[in-house]
């Protein structure tokens, strides 16, 4: 769960003014951007501000295909209403209809379509109860309204911590630090992390048990429906993994819950055999959900990469996503994470 914080009539701050701001601790940007807030600052401190090439593409084209394109924004660009009629529609899979055997086969093609040309979609008539998702929001706000020296117990750089406070994505390594802060809670098995869940608000440790439940059997239900679209054992590259990034609203705050499915950390995947043979060779290694977390704690998280360092040198072998078969898997073994995110 992350907080996104606005911050009324502030401007960026320019290289003459950030010269004494880069003179501060990295200490003091760790504390994150709410303690930032709270202690008053009227410009968005550089160490906030992305590269030009870097920042995210919200502005859609069509090629000669009439295939939909992005384009990043220049310095001269600027935002009218007619720009958000070009800006991409994400595809809407309806989760009752998926439950319906009649409908079934539509929906089916639909997600298909979706994890092949987006690589994202959005789920409605879920049946994730409408109170569990806003007491959950409204938790994560009243979290996220703790004074500081309460939010900062649960500071940690451990990627694999039970429970973790942080700002950024790695606070430890990003150059350029993303304007929110978060709290990720692992969430599997709930009997045994649930002590380390903050106790405060009285209600959060229920609340969220509650909503990581409900996710996750929307989740299981969700992959048996790609596995059954795609017709194998994950895509060897025919399905899209998208880099997730969301623009700071500059008007309002916002909360964002984010519930993260895997494996659990030493649960090992490896390609399908039945599609591995002599003219389509093994083309990764052996990986887990640790040696992930290990990868993305050591570097700045800004590339969807760790599939290249997994790759086996092949020539004439350029696919960069992996066939993944997990024998003998029991779905109660599965790690979830709930990422809350605050930015203001």
């Amino acid at each position: 769960m992350s907080p996104a914080i606005a911050m009324p009539k502030t401007t960026a701050a320019t290289h003459d003014d950030d010269e004494v701001g880069e003179q501060r601790s990295l200490k003091y940007y760790q504390k994150g951007v709410k303690h930032l807030y709270e202690s008053g600052i009227t410009k968005v401190p550089h160490k906030y501000i992305l590269p030009l090439e870097e920042r995210p593409n919200i502005f859609t084209h069509k090629n000669h295909h009439n295939q939909p394109i992005t384009s990043t924004p220049t310095p001269t660009t600027t935002t009218s209403p007619k720009d958000t009629k070009n800006l991409i529609k994400l595809p809407v899979i309806d989760f009752s209809e998926l439950m319906e055997s009649s409908k079934r086969p539509q929906v089916l093609k639909s997600l298909e379509n979706a994890c092949q040309q987006y690589g994202f979609f959005q789920v409605v008539n879920h049946n994730i109860p409408k109170e569990v998702i806003r007491e959950m929001m409204e938790v994560s706000t009243k979290f996220f309204e703790l004074p500081h020296e309460e939010r900062a117990k649960y500071m940690s750089s451990d990627m694999k911590a039970k429970v973790r406070y942080g700002t950024s994505f790695n606070q430890t390594k990003d150059k350029v630090f993303c304007w929110r802060d978060f709290l990720k809670l692992v969430c599997n098995p709930i009997s045994d992390v649930l002590p380390h869940w903050p106790s405060s608000p009285v209600d959060f440790r229920n609340l969220a048990a509650t909503y990581a439940k409900e996710t996750k059997s929307l989740f299981l239900i969700l992959m048996e429906a790609i596995v059954e679209s795609l017709g194998i054992i994950f895509s060897n590259g025919k399905y899209k993994s998208v880099l997730h990034r969301v623009l700071v609203n500059s008007m309002r705050g916002r909360i964002s819950v984010a519930s993260l499915h895997s494996l659990s950390f030493m649960d090992m995947v490896s390609p399908s055999p039945k599609l591995i043979n002599e003219t389509s060779p093994k083309r990764y290694k052996d990986t887990d959900f640790s040696s992930f977390m290990e990868y993305i704690s050591s570097r700045e998280p800004k590339k969807k990469n760790f599939l290249e360092s997994r790759k086996i040198d092949l020539m004439n072998f350029g696919i960069r996503e992996n066939i993944i078969n997990n024998n003998n898997h029991n779905d109660d073994d599965d790690d979830e994470l709930i990422d809350i995110n605050q930015s203001r």
